[in-house]
């Protein structure tokens, strides 16, 4: 996703604001990380930005890949391992079943996002 750059910007607003830079939206999904900060393909963010993604997700099979990501979670936490091409740890949120657990990717072809907070506005993003 970081590569990705729109090719299409599309003004929602109705009030005259000017359209929301990617890079703004870019800067909600990328620059936060932590135990305390959740993801959603929709998301509301007390730093003034709702996005709202469209996109196509696939499962990531690559041992290593899934590996990697393990050991991100267990850097942040929660002690996650990687078996073969999938997550286990001893435990998990309750919504999330038991393990084994699953890593897909998620390619994106539409974004909307809407600004809470100055500068106002909504626009969306069409990517390739």
């Amino acid at each position: 996703m970081a590569d990705q750059l729109p090719v299409e910007v599309t003004n929602l607003d109705r009030y005259d604001h000017d359209v929301l830079p990617w890079d703004r939206a870019h800067a909600v999904l990328s620059g936060s990380s932590g135990a305390d900060i959740t993801w959603f393909l929709g998301t509301v963010r007390p730093d003034g930005i709702d996005l709202n993604l469209e996109g196509t997700a696939h499962r990531v099979t690559d041992a290593t890949m899934v590996k990697r990501v393990a050991a991100l979670y267990a850097e942040l936490g929660w002690p996650a391992t990687a078996e073969g091409d999938a997550i286990t740890a001893p435990f998990s949120a309750p919504s999330a079943g038991p393990a084994p657990w699953h890593l897909y990717r998620f390619s994106m072809r539409v974004a909307f996002g809407v600004a809470t907070a100055e500068p106002h506005g909504a626009t969306r993003w069409r990517f390739a």
